[in-house]
């Protein structure tokens, strides 16, 4: 989750010229999927940021009832999450509309922790009416066609596979709250911002999912943690080479900030050989923003596959998530299928 009090903001007028250098930067071309791996002729992935961010000066009844004051409860009990059930109702809406095969979710409060905040500041929201035993959050807005696994330490941040995909080997429930493989140093926080799923397709065969969501800040330590969390995607243990996708909140934007953030350079460089991971989603100077109005830290990427991604509410023709003033983050979804080995495309 990103607030709009994010150091990202303080950037502004600094970004214009460096951008220019890398404004013309192209990507490399699509790169076959190695022998044996499993053909997807469809594949629908999204990630979605569903934390409160935007201001919400002036706004009250008009908005749901989410006002100042609900803003001030929601920062400071419920980490800015999806807490708010209007909101929580749209992005239903939005999932069942788009019926997808993997969400990756970042900034979605856990429901248990409802145990821990006074009934001072329920009003309104999801603790309110929750009760022990009740499905979470994530799980409300996902519904029972799928499977949930979470970050280790992080339950906000959940990876979830529409169960005619496949299921997450090791996850043995419709949810499991520590069910993806923690990849990076928990120390930059207390819970892993990167995960992994493997999951078991059910037409045979695996495909390697790698969630994130990256640190967010400007100072050393911030910058640090991220760049150590771009290298434990593509590190051992990590992302498969030669076939799987990446997806998440990368807090970086590896179009507009490489000259002055390490992990945007680290994620620009991870999109290429040897790997052979690239962007779905756009990179560049002058592409639709996914964070507010001028940042693109929403990404997916992939290896041995190909598609289009569009921006709920900003690709022409599509409607945001909501349309309430809640999430400062825009909605991506991606049409993806493997490029099998006989595809054409150079693996060089």
């Amino acid at each position: 989750m990103v607030s709009a009090s994010h150091p990202w903001l303080s950037m502004g007028l600094l970004l214009l010229l460096p951008l220019l250098l890398v404004a013309c930067q192209s990507m490399p071309p699509a790169v076959s999927a190695p022998e044996g791996s499993p053909r997807l002729d469809a594949l629908r992935v999204v990630t979605l940021n569903a934390g409160a961010g935007k201001s919400v000066d002036r706004l009250s009844d008009a908005n749901a009832g989410y006002g100042p004051a609900q803003a001030a409860l929601a920062d400071r009990w419920y980490g800015n999450g999806l807490a708010w059930p209007a909101v929580v109702r749209d992005v239903r809406r939005f999932l069942d509309a788009v019926d997808a095969d993997i969400v990756g979710l970042q900034e979605v409060f856990h429901s248990e922790h409802c145990a821990d905040i006074p009934s001072s500041a329920r009003d309104g929201f999801v603790c309110e009416t929750w009760q022990p035993g009740d499905p979470t959050v994530v799980q409300r807005i996902l519904g029972e066609a799928y499977q949930v696994a979470c970050h280790p330490g992080k339950p906000d941040k959940c990876l979830a596979v529409h169960r005619r995909l496949g299921h997450i080997a090791g996850c043995d429930e419709a949810f499991c709250l520590r069910g993806l493989q923690g990849l990076d140093d928990d120390g930059c926080g207390a819970g892993n911002r990167v995960a992994a799923a493997t999951v078991r397709l059910v037409d045979g065969g695996v495909l390697r999912v790698v969630h994130v969501h990256g640190t967010s800040g400007l100072a050393r330590a911030d910058t640090r943690c991220r760049l150590g969390q771009v290298e434990a995607i593509f590190g051992e243990g990590g992302a498969s080479p030669g076939f799987g996708v990446v997806l998440g909140d990368f807090n970086t934007d590896p179009g507009r900030v490489t000259w002055l953030d390490p992990a945007g350079r680290a994620l620009r460089q991870s999109a290429r050989p040897p790997g052979h991971y690239r962007f779905m989603t756009d990179v560049g100077l002058f592409v639709r923003p996914t964070f507010l109005s001028f940042l693109n830290i929403d990404h997916v990427l992939a290896a041995g596959i190909a598609g289009d991604c569009w921006y709920a509410g900003r690709t022409p023709q599509t409607s945001p998530v909501s349309d309430l003033v809640y999430l400062d983050h825009t909605a991506v979804v991606c049409d993806l299928h493997t490029l099998p080995p006989d595809s054409g495309v150079s693996r060089t």
